[in-house]
């Protein structure tokens, strides 16, 4: 990404000092251009896992995909550059990116990517993404490729080239199905209803740097809930977030909002049942799930 800074021309008053070397205006630094050369790393299994019969999602690289890479300058502030795909080295997973840092930065910086690369606005070097339903408009595919994060930290920039960058998947996913009681079983919410927000997990936004990638604490929120007799009415796609390597067992809360008589009231805050869980993967909850806990209005 080559910048060009607007100067302004400072002149120097004969009669009241002569000009100084301190009175020159900054340079822009100089830029190369790098290549990435990049994977997305699967599961060990190599499959995301989705249903019992086997169905699978692999991630593939598409015209237009950026990358953004996070890392500090020569005066040690933090900056990024964005990196295009170079759509002629798409194969699948793995992709060339091409982008402009400035020729004196060395050392390791953080690669990350969202769909569109969106990091923007206030959040350039932040990520939050949302559950939602899955219907006809936005089926299961359209969810997993619109929520999925990668990220590789520790990368080392040298010279032009970084000919083997990993991407990680940094979150896991549930697929909650339609039936599954998540509340009161006489509460109904439908989309002419006050909004209900289911909220699964804990720190769920992710923020980017130059030296790698933490989380913030802000539950993963699921907007557009829809319930008949406490029950899901549509599927719902979730991502969570069980940290950066995933297998251990953890314990997920999940607690519910909604807007009732003017106000929003919470749920009891329920423990969901311990669970291993890895990044990039699709983890199914059963409509006639015995173990999941529905989340109760008083």
């Amino acid at each position: 990404m080559k910048t060009r800074n607007l100067l302004l021309a400072l002149g120097c008053a004969a009669a009241f000092t002569a000009c100084t070397n301190s009175d020159e205006p900054a340079v822009a630094p100089a830029m190369r251009t790098v290549t990435l050369s990049v994977e997305v790393a699967e599961p060990a299994d190599t499959r995301v896992a989705y249903t019992e019969d086997g169905t699978t999602y692999k991630f593939a690289w598409a015209e237009g995909d950026k990358l953004r890479m996070f890392y500090k300058n020569s005066s040690n502030e933090e900056k990024y550059a964005d990196f295009t795909v170079d759509a002629t080295t798409i194969s699948g997973g793995k992709a060339d990116f091409t982008g402009d840092i400035p020729t004196d930065i060395n050392g390791t910086v953080t690669i990350g990517y969202r769909t569109a690369n969106n990091f923007v606005g206030a959040n350039e070097n932040k990520v939050e993404v949302t559950g939602f339903k899955i219907d006809d408009s936005n089926p299961l595919v359209k969810n997993l490729a619109i929520r999925t994060v990668l990220y590789a930290e520790g990368v080392e920039v040298t010279g032009s080239t970084l000919p083997n960058v990993k991407l990680q998947h940094a979150y896991a996913y549930l697929l909650l199905k339609e039936g599954l009681l998540v509340t009161n079983p006489n509460k109904t919410v439908t989309s002419s209803d006050d909004e209900m927000f289911l909220y699964i997990g804990g720190e769920a936004r992710l923020v980017f740097s130059s030296t790698g990638v933490e989380t913030e604490s802000d539950p993963v929120q699921t907007r557009y809930v829809e319930v008949t007799n406490g029950k899901l009415a549509y599927d719902y796609f979730v991502p969570i977030n069980v940290g950066k390597e995933g297998g251990d067992a953890i314990e997920l809360n999940t607690y519910a909002y909604q807007k009732i008589d003017g106000t929003f009231t919470k749920s009891t805050a329920v423990t969901q049942p311990t669970h291993a869980y890895v990044p990039g993967k699709i983890y199914e909850v059963a409509a006639d799930n015995t173990h999941w806990k529905a989340t109760l209005f008083e």
